[in-house]
């Protein structure tokens, strides 16, 4: 495993695939978010969190596999989230996630 700091310096700029899902672009942010939960979180189970996309894992949250290694928190002024969290976007068509 590594550590937050390291993962960001080593994927800055770097196009990464975990799943070889044949997408128009095969570097999705979904891929690098199954990356982060390998490199940093040490879950290498791909079931985790894997849903179609972002959106769908934020608003299936309570039946994707996984979630309960995770604490869903909406952003609110007091649920601002942290440095190494992970942070869903749902209002757009798939979602995004940083």
């Amino acid at each position: 495993m590594i550590n937050f700091d390291d993962f960001i310096k080593k994927y800055t700029n770097v196009g990464i695939d975990v799943d070889n899902f044949p997408a128009g672009n095969l570097f999705q942010c979904m891929d690098l978010m199954h990356k982060y939960c390998q490199d940093v979180l040490g879950l290498s189970d791909l079931r985790i969190l894997a849903q179609p996309n972002a959106k769908s894992v934020w608003t299936n949250f309570d039946n994707v596999f996984g979630h309960e290694k995770f604490e869903k928190i909406p952003n609110t002024p007091t649920g601002v989230p942290l440095k190494g969290d992970i942070v869903l976007y749902y209002n757009l068509p798939d979602g995004h996630v940083d």
